[in-house]
């Protein structure tokens, strides 16, 4: 087997199909600031299929199929455990000034306030307003949300732990013709269990909250509005305080009658 087959092996036992390894490459690739670790459709069926990937495409792999480095790299022969000290050692015999090494500037904090102290709580909650007030003013458009360390509904699209922009003009559930999973919009929920984050699907007086596929979390659906409300649209995402926020793609309004049949 050629390390095309050994990673299309890993995704079919994981359960993951070539949208959701788009999706999280997408949310990788925003992690590290790097577009070059983007995997589309067609690249992975050529990479499945014998293609040599980028090194970004290999590691960024390595996250959707939660190997390590030197798993994904053992793959395609390269033997990290045995060269890594080949290169050290070749590079102590000859030092030179550290500070001559050119390398990647570093890109400090975008994080807008103080990152709450503590792990987050096993349930996704709602910052307090006041939050929001002090960075907007009196009429803030944007609430915060801290996705609960044991809220694994969205998967790496919304990891546990992290924090969650919420844009409240945009409560209103659209249909519109997506072209991956990565561009329907997420929402805030809130229910008669508390707060949630997810796809939804307005059906009449019922709002169905969608869990990521691979999550195998259960569909929930609610009475609409009496047991539920839409907070409004997950904009952004930071996975951690030192992270650069990674957004998400915009909503583009469209006539419904040219919408998906079956989104929501």
């Amino acid at each position: 087997m050629h390390a095309g087959e050994f990673i299309r092996q890993r995704r079919l036992e994981m359960g993951l199909r070539p949208s959701q390894v788009e999706g999280m490459s997408h949310a990788f690739g925003g992690r590290v600031q790097d577009s070059r670790c983007y995997i589309s459709h067609s690249t992975l069926a050529g990479i499945e299929a014998g293609t040599l990937p980028s090194l970004y495409k290999m590691l960024s792999l390595a996250y959707c199929l939660r190997l390590t480095d030197e798993q994904i790299l053992d793959w395609y022969g390269v033997d990290l455990p045995a060269i890594r000290p080949i290169l050290r050692r070749r590079a102590a015999a000859h030092p030179v000034d550290q500070q001559h090494i050119p390398g990647p500037a570093k890109q400090g904090t975008t994080f807008p306030f103080r990152w709450p102290s503590g792990p987050a709580p096993p349930k996704t909650s709602l910052l307090p307003k006041e939050v929001a007030d002090e960075l907007e003013g009196d009429k803030p458009l944007f609430r915060f949300a801290r996705i609960g360390s044991r809220d694994e509904s969205m998967l790496d699209i919304l990891p546990p732990g992290s924090m969650a922009r919420v844009d409240t003009r945009q409560n209103q559930v659209l249909v519109f013709p997506w072209t991956t999973m990565w561009h329907r919009p997420i929402y805030l929920v809130w229910h008669a269990f508390g707060y949630s984050c997810g796809w939804c699907q307005h059906n009449r007086s019922e709002l169905v909250l969608l869990p990521h596929p691979g999550s195998h979390r259960p569909i929930a659906t609610f009475s609409f509005p009496e047991k539920a409300s839409v907070i409004g649209r997950v904009v952004a995402m930071w996975a951690s305080p030192e992270d650069i926020p990674l957004e998400l793609p915009g909503v583009h309004r469209i006539p419904l009658a040219e919408a998906h049949p079956q989104a929501g």
